[in-house]
């Protein structure tokens, strides 16, 4: 794996007047864990309180013919921070059609439950000023889910009854592509999570539903359904990206939402080489995370009519009222034709029953939520309610 950096202000030396005194820390950048990326580029203080901190992200590998590189993901570390006020000025933001209008910094004490600040939007940064109660915390842009949480969640799915694990292939960086197989119906339904790895909804949506689907309250038709269906289902298919903080691509620069009919991806040769959905599905579902939307909603996965979309949308929008049923690429005429085709309608625009559900990334900490990435595990939770009420239709 490779190696990421520590920033922090030069040592400064200090006469020592007496041995009892106390010497003052200056606050402290770090980046070196999973999915963390953050690059200093200047840090100003005159007394050691009031910090203005000017930082970026560390850029990603595209190819150079990508005109539009995004790049929204950052998490980083402070240290030494306590009641020091920090004004953060984040540069070179490259976003697209006013997405962070809205927007507002996550953060947590304890890497684990995560809140927002007020942000302040600019043409091509964002800033927002914390005084911090402790003398550590994170700031991201949403929170993180990386592999550890997903392989401790499937260590816990895999004993579950009709239950398979099968680990698919490795990456690039010999990491696991895997995925979970249950039930031992003829109709098969596919959902997979996190082609984008800055898209952290991905894999709570997943964690929401496999931990719903497993209540003890669902027995009934649990039991009904694994007899009919064989529910297969990846929470994090490109562990590299999350691993080297992106957020669109891949290790090697590479956007597996395009790139299912050129396999230029290795994780795309995988899922679909040993996947095999492609062959008697009857409903694909691709977990995405949109960072302009308002709200959460549904978009096709083929230009064809959609019955099984109309019908999983309608009924999604009666269990969870932060849905719309509207597209919300359709209400962007510029984004219409490139953003309107998921993994389904790229691969095999054939297929009719593919959909993309977005989750919206800049929601805020409603009030009954102690956490914000719980949103998004509560949706997870209602995409599978949906399945089990829209099953024997399908």
């Amino acid at each position: 794996m490779p190696t990421k950096r520590k920033y922090s202000l030069p040592k400064q030396t200090h006469k020592k007047k007496n041995k009892t005194r106390k010497k003052k820390k200056h606050i402290k950048f770090t980046c070196d864990f999973e999915s963390g990326n953050c690059k200093i580029l200047n840090i100003s203080t005159k007394n050691n309180k009031d910090y203005y901190v000017k930082l970026t992200k560390n850029h990603e590998p595209y190819p150079k013919h990508i005109k539009r590189k995004y790049e929204n993901w950052f998490y980083f570390k402070v240290s030494n921070c306590k009641n020091k006020n920090i004004t953060f000025d984040f540069k070179d933001l490259k976003y697209f059609q006013n997405e962070f209008v809205g927007y507002t910094t996550c953060y947590s004490y304890d890497n684990k439950i995560w809140k927002r600040t007020p942000t302040t939007i600019k043409k091509d940064n964002i800033v927002w000023s914390f005084t911090p109660k402790k003398n550590t915390m994170w700031f991201a842009y949403y929170a993180p889910y990386i592999t550890k949480r997903k392989n401790k969640l499937m260590k816990i799915m895999k004993k579950k009854p009709h239950t398979t694990y099968k680990v698919l292939g490795l990456t690039n960086m010999k990491q696991k592509i895997d995925m979970l197989k249950i039930g031992n119906g003829d109709k098969h339904m596919f959902i997979v999570a996190r082609q984008h790895p800055g898209e952290t909804v991905g894999s709570f949506m997943a964690e929401g539903l496999l931990k719903e689907f497993f209540e003890p309250k669902h027995k009934k038709k649990r039991n009904e359904f694994i007899k009919k269906y064989t529910l297969n289902i990846i929470p994090m298919c490109n562990p590299d990206g999350v691993y080297l903080g992106h957020w669109y691509t891949n290790k090697i620069g590479c956007n597996l939402n395009r790139n299912w009919q050129k396999r230029r991806c290795v994780e795309n040769q995988i899922i679909l080489d040993k996947f095999g959905y492609h062959k008697y599905g009857v409903l694909y579902i691709d977990l995405h995370g949109d960072e302009g939307a308002n709200n959460h909603f549904i978009t096709q996965g083929s230009p064809k009519p959609n019955p099984v979309y109309n019908l999983f949308n309608k009924t999604i929008n009666k269990i969870d009222k932060r849905f719309q049923l509207k597209d919300h690429y359709e209400e962007e005429d510029n984004r219409n034709k490139k953003n309107k085709f998921g993994i389904w309608g790229t691969y095999d625009c054939k297929w009719k029953n593919g959909m993309t559900i977005e989750a919206c990334m800049k929601h805020p900490l409603y009030k009954n939520l102690n956490s914000i990435e719980e949103e998004t595990i509560k949706v997870g939770r209602n995409i599978c309610k949906t399945i089990f009420k829209i099953s024997h239709l399908l």
